[in-house]
């Protein structure tokens, strides 16, 4: 995944990582620092960071995944984002 600046692409794998290790919580409790709770705000008001954006390099892994041969578990994520700062 490419941002435009690798410092934003690091802040997507920190904050993909908490999601991943606080599954179901809430920004603020997925960090134990108050920084980090505040760049990963500061990270998904950028223009960059569109539900779109940082989800088409995995959607592309998948596809490419799924035309190999071989036996796939599916699994779907009910998580909801709310992104109030962006309009439709």
């Amino acid at each position: 995944m490419d941002l435009g600046d690798r410092r934003r692409n690091q802040r997507t794998v920190r904050i993909a990582q908490g999601m991943a290790s606080r599954s179901g919580k809430s920004i603020p409790k997925l960090f134990d620092r108050r920084a980090d709770v505040k760049a990963a705000y500061t990270f998904m008001s950028r223009k960059e960071a569109t539900p779109e954006r940082l989800q088409t390099p995995h959607r592309n892994h998948v596809r490419a995944a799924l035309g190999q041969a071989g036996t796939f578990l599916l699994l779907e994520d009910s998580s909801e984002f709310i992104w109030s700062r962006h309009q439709g």
